[in-house]
């Protein structure tokens, strides 16, 4: 067992474990420690400082057993600087995202910020030649998140034509599109008038304009009508 590993298990919440398993329900129950995100970022940040060269072999250690070891794994990342370092190691991992949780936890501003263009042609990359569940998930929500305000029409139709029928892909571009509608003074209302989306995507984008506060009254209205029944 590693030292990594064995740290984790100490913390072990079994009263938590529960909520976890609720939230992420396509994992076995036996895969939570049911440590919270706030107890992970701080034992990365003390790896990171601290330990590093047990950091980078726990981070060669894939498939990790427990969706906390994961979600660790995503905290470390999260604190990497130099854009090389982190696509090499973000390029070893994704293949092992096995849960919404883990793949939206990815949130690196420093990269975005220091190497925004690279990043967004990372991430186009993905959505132009893969089809697997969280690559997709992983690049659409990114983008939602860095690039919702710079993007041109070409990123808006690939992600528009995604095949994958996967749950968690088609609630990420229900809100990638939620989030599109809102964010830009309904510039993109049009996508929904046009029914562009297929139907489950569309209605589930709309419920959750209606379900944000940074929705308009006249948005929420507008969109309602536009419910297919």
């Amino acid at each position: 067992m590693t030292k990594i590993r064995q740290r984790l298990l100490e913390l072990k919440n079994t009263q938590r474990i529960n909520f976890d398993q609720k939230i992420v329900p396509n994992l076995n129950k036996a895969q939570f420690l049911g440590l919270s995100a706030l107890e992970l970022k701080k034992i990365a940040k003390d790896l990171q400082k601290n330990w590093i060269k047990l950091t980078n072999e726990f981070m060669l250690e894939l498939p990790h057993k427990y969706f906390d070891e994961n979600n660790l794994h995503v905290f470390i990342l999260n604190t990497f600087k130099d854009w090389n370092q982190y696509k090499k190691a973000l390029e070893i991992f994704l293949p092992y995202i096995d849960n919404w949780a883990t793949c939206d936890y990815i949130n690196n501003k420093i990269i975005v910020k220091n190497y925004k263009e690279k990043y967004f042609e990372f991430l186009t990359n993905i959505l132009k030649n893969n089809e697997e569940t969280y690559y997709l998930r992983f690049a659409i929500v990114q983008m939602l998140k860095f690039y919702l305000n710079d993007l041109n029409n070409e990123i808006i139709q690939l992600i528009i034509q995604i095949k994958n029928n996967d749950y968690y892909v088609k609630m990420a571009i229900a809100w990638f599109m939620a989030e599109l509608t809102m964010n830009n003074n309904s510039k993109y209302m049009f996508l929904l008038e046009k029914r562009v989306l297929p139907i489950w995507i569309h209605n589930k984008c709309i419920a959750k304009i209606n379900e944000s506060n940074k929705a308009t009254k006249d948005l929420k209205m507008q969109t309602k009508l536009l419910k297919i029944k």
